[in-house]
């Protein structure tokens, strides 16, 4: 859904330059969020509850927290794009790492980071690589897991991670992918007399140089192409109704199909899928596996966001259904999982709407 009339990229950026942004004492970042909380609305409270101060300047609210021993201000701004949230800053990493992301992103419901896939990436990088002649890689890092699909020259069941730093970046990422199958999850862009950008999967833009009208807009392409995942995954949820002519309170449920291609649960592999739920702050319980089969059935936890959701499969297909108030940013952060460690080419689409009548106490 969205949340309001979307407002120019070019309006965004003669704000941001009004209250003084721009003259910055380190490079500028950008780091997308999504939500469909509206931050003037929504948003506000859970900021107070973490001890951030806000005031409105039109179209961006500013946030803020003091400290006294040193004495530091942490300042921000949060834009609001349809479901995008564009939190700019020009503090230190470490500083955005601690104080927004780690003690509040990480925490709070209805808003998650804009995970990039790493099939979206390497499709700018083919869109640049045919629209720019003096286009460059300075610098990637790239991974795989050996639970991956995608084929590697030597030894395919290794997990890797790379890190180039050099003129020649997008020859030898070429060069990468196809002797060792890694794929990249941050690379340094640059194109030459236009615009130099860092990119990384967690939606993490730091601006160099160059124009900043065609970095928005890149952020702006990138966030339609990830909408093949975000519309299904925002159409979830789990609440409570009552139908008028009988009274009676409904659980209105609407649950989430995973196809997989390239990946299918079975007894053989069942441990190796746990485990990379596990690693990822997600807990197991419930779990049925019928032996000899693949039909399984289980509950996680999101241990980070304290709600639970219910995966079901007949082994090329998951049945995500989220329970008790879990929100969108719950499901997106287990798809990202999925698509990162088990199946780049999932495929999603909403299941049949399903209807609770909850007994009466």
């Amino acid at each position: 859904m969205e949340l309001k009339k979307p407002i120019s990229l070019e309006r965004f950026i003669t704000l941001v330059e009004s209250i003084a942004l721009m003259q910055r004492k380190s490079k500028w970042k950008i780091l997308c969020l999504l939500t469909d909380l509206n931050i003037f609305s929504g948003l506000e409270k859970r900021l107070k509850d973490f001890s951030f101060d806000f005031k409105r300047i039109g179209d961006i609210l500013e946030i803020s927290k003091e400290f006294k021993n040193p004495k530091y201000i942490f300042k921000a701004y949060l834009f609001q794009y349809q479901n995008l949230l564009f939190f700019t800053s020009n503090e230190r990493i470490d500083d955005i790492d601690s104080l927004f992301i780690s003690d509040f992103l990480k925490k709070v419901k209805n808003i998650y980071y804009m995970w990039i896939p790493k099939r979206i990436i390497e499709d700018l990088i083919e869109d640049f690589k045919k629209k720019y002649k003096q286009f460059l890689i300075k610098e990637f890092h790239a991974e795989r897991d050996s639970i991956d699909h995608f084929k590697a020259f030597f030894r395919q069941k290794i997990d890797r991670k790379m890190t180039y730093s050099g003129l020649d970046g997008l020859e030898v990422l070429k060069e990468h992918k196809y002797y060792y199958g890694v794929r990249p999850y941050l690379v340094d862009i640059n194109i030459i007399d236009l615009c130099s950008f860092r990119i990384n999967k967690n939606g993490y833009f730091i601006y160099d140089s160059g124009d900043l009208t065609f970095l928005l807009n890149t952020i702006q392409e990138i966030y339609n192409k990830l909408k093949y995942i975000l519309d299904p995954t925002m159409k979830t949820h789990y609440y409570e109704e009552a139908l008028k002519e009988i009274n009676i309170p409904i659980l209105n449920v609407q649950p989430l199909i995973a196809k997989l291609k390239n990946f299918e649960l079975d007894t053989d592999n069942i441990e190796v899928f746990n485990e990379i739920l596990r690693e990822s702050g997600f807990e197991i319980f419930n779990q049925i596996v019928i032996e000899g089969s693949i039909n399984f059935n289980c509950d996680i936890i999101d241990t980070e966001k304290r709600a639970i959701f219910n995966v079901s499969s007949g082994g090329k297909e998951l049945i995500i259904t989220p329970q008790y108030d879990t929100t969108f940013d719950t499901i997106f952060s287990f798809i990202e999982l999925l698509s990162d460690k088990v199946d780049s080419e999932i495929d999603l689409s909403l299941y049949q709407h399903l209807y609770t009548i909850e007994e009466e106490v």
